[in-house]
């Protein structure tokens, strides 16, 4: 637990860093974001289900930051409501780092799919993702 906590920490420290600087900004304000919203900071092996969890009690569109520890870089997700335009499908125990590595690899630059989780909202069909590494 306590090494988890380090990474986290440490994700935070990587995130505030990337934060003062205006090419992040703007990389994060051309995705949608507003300052003062607030980002959802995941480390690279976090489920999709935990991160999504806090994901919808956000306004959308939603930053995703990813910690990679292995390269020590941020990834960046922005994740908005949307109806699924894809038959692939992805289950809460798959990690938020296999999601962004999947997208990257497809290059699906808005990317919507289907989230199995039953407590997910009924108004939620969906979940549009667009990634952008750091």
């Amino acid at each position: 637990m306590s090494e988890d906590r380090a990474l986290r920490l440490e994700a935070g420290r990587r995130l505030g860093r990337a934060l003062a600087t205006p090419e992040f900004r703007k990389t994060l304000t051309d995705g949608g974001y507003i300052s003062g919203e607030e980002i959802v900071l995941a480390l690279d092996d976090d489920s999709v289900d935990d991160v999504m969890t806090r994901v919808w009690k956000t306004k959308p569109p939603t930053v995703i930051a990813v910690y990679r520890q292995s390269d020590d870089r941020l990834r960046i997700m922005y994740a908005r409501p949307g109806e699924s335009s894809t038959e692939d499908s992805v289950t809460g125990s798959t990690t938020i780092g296999m999601l962004f590595d999947y997208i990257d690899a497809h290059q699906h630059p808005g990317w919507t799919f289907k989230w199995n989780r039953a407590t997910a909202p009924t108004q939620v069909q969906g979940l549009a993702l667009a990634s952008s590494a750091r």
